[in-house]
């Protein structure tokens, strides 16, 4: 049944390079902004924050694929449909609340985060700008999860390309026709977005009758579901959150120049590369957890996101290896600065670690969400975050003066410590308990939507 539904490789190819394409938006402001001074640090540190704030948007996603990937497998692809229109409503607020946030208290928060004041200025237009697709963001994950839950993984894809496309396009006249800097990049990467979210949102109704699908619960049931997986998940989101931007603060605190902190920004965008084939390993197996758990597959869930957590771990050191030997000569393409591309190389070989420990914390914790067993997983690895990656950063790279290699030691600690709990927890299967698709007993209803 499972194999009618896709194939672990036709689920993960096309999210891994959605998943590229929509962090190649950051990767790409930072690259080609390196022929404007400080504007790559600028972009790097803003990029950072905002993707701290994106993690809210990943709450009511997170819970809302599960309880559509569990009730498709259990044949309930209505009750899938009306989760998906509740999440919008849900993302859509959080998204225009973030937008605000970032639009009028920017300068505030990279103050307040110790943003370097040669980076400050720069950093805070990107971020007034970009802050404007949070609301894009917000709605884009849905509608694409959504598509996914249905096995049309091509059309998300397709709409990434073209968003990032146009991105790139844009990115080009305005840095090198109309010269107009960190502001110009920042409009294109809005209106890339936009373009995803337009498609998207075609695709969701040109390509699903959902309407069709006759299945009905309680909306404040579905509500129950989702909450029982994203209030943890927000939990440890913000846990995570707070911890990186304290982890941001002390970097910016190790010199005035922002040395340390653009190193930081570079290696952030480069290692995305490997992060973006974990994340997306992640969100497949995910897909197969929900699908199994609804149809009652545990044996199958189990030993196939083990399978999966490997894989992950294999590409991890690898894609990073390959970076570490490479980084020289392709850093020296767009960088002439000899103490700064040595500075990167180092960050690089020490996070060969650190993507052991987050492709199987990226597996597992995603696998743990989407079985609806999220609560006590996300406790612990908000107190493992803080108390690693931030008391870490502080002794290793503060008190030690290892700097931003200290900083990045203790990241790599913290990704490692999360991944041996929740490999742990998976191994104890006290997951399959945790199912969220309504019983049969319970009571079913008719109801537009």
């Amino acid at each position: 049944m499972l194999e009618k539904r896709s194939s672990l490789p036709m689920l993960f190819f096309p999210i891994f390079i959605e998943t590229l394409l929509l962090m190649l938006s950051g990767i790409v402001d930072t690259l080609m902004l390196s022929t404007v001074p400080n504007g790559a640090g600028a972009v790097g540190t803003a990029n950072t924050y905002i993707y701290m704030f994106f993690m809210f948007l990943t709450v009511i996603s997170g819970g809302m694929m599960a309880v559509m990937t569990q009730n498709i497998g259990a044949k309930k692809p209505g009750i899938a449909y009306q989760a998906r229109q509740l999440a919008i409503l849900c993302n859509g607020i959080i998204g225009i609340l973030i937008s605000i946030i970032l639009i009028f208290f920017s300068e505030p928060i990279l103050i307040a985060l110790n943003t370097a004041p040669t980076l400050l200025g720069l950093a805070s237009t990107y971020m007034r700008i970009v802050a404007i697709a949070s609301f894009f963001d917000a709605l884009i994950v849905i509608f694409s999860a959504y598509l996914r839950a249905f096995k049309h993984v091509r059309q998300p894809f397709v709409a990434t390309i073209i968003g990032n496309v146009v991105n790139i396009a844009l990115n080009s006249l305005s840095l090198f026709v109309f010269q107009w800097g960190v502001a110009g990049v920042a409009v294109s990467t809005v209106i890339g977005k936009l373009i995803t979210l337009i498609l998207v949102i075609y695709f969701n109704y040109h390509s699903i009758k959902s309407k069709d699908y006759k299945e009905r619960i309680k909306r404040r049931t579905i509500l129950k579901q989702v909450i029982k997986i994203g209030v943890p998940a927000a939990i440890e989101g913000i846990s995570y959150s707070i911890a990186m931007s304290i982890v941001m603060g002390f970097i910016n605190q190790m010199d005035p120049g922002g040395f340390n902190v653009t190193i930081k920004a570079y290696v952030s965008q480069i290692t995305s590369f490997s992060f973006c084939a974990a994340l997306a390993l992640g969100q497949a197996n995910s897909y197969f957890v929900g699908w199994r758990i609804g149809a009652n597959e545990y044996d199958e869930c189990y030993h196939g996101t083990n399978k999966v957590a490997l894989i992950g771990i294999l590409i991890g050191i690898g894609v990073e290896l390959l970076f570490a030997l490479l980084g020289r000569v392709v850093l020296g393409a767009f960088n002439t600065d000899t103490l700064l591309i040595n500075g990167i190389v180092w960050c690089l070989f020490i996070d060969i670690g650190l993507e052991i420990g987050r492709a199987s914390n990226l597996v597992y914790n995603t696998a743990l969400k989407t079985s609806g067993y999220a609560l006590i997983p996300s406790i612990f690895s908000a107190v493992i975050n803080m108390a690693v990656a931030v008391t870490g950063t502080y002794i290793f790279g503060i008190l030690l003066g290892w700097g931003v290699y200290g900083a990045m030691f203790a990241l790599a600690l913290d990704e490692c410590a999360r991944a041996i709990f929740l490999f742990l927890v998976w191994r104890s299967r006290k997951w399959q308990n945790a199912k969220v698709v309504v019983n049969e007993s319970q009571e079913m209803i008719k109801e537009s939507v």
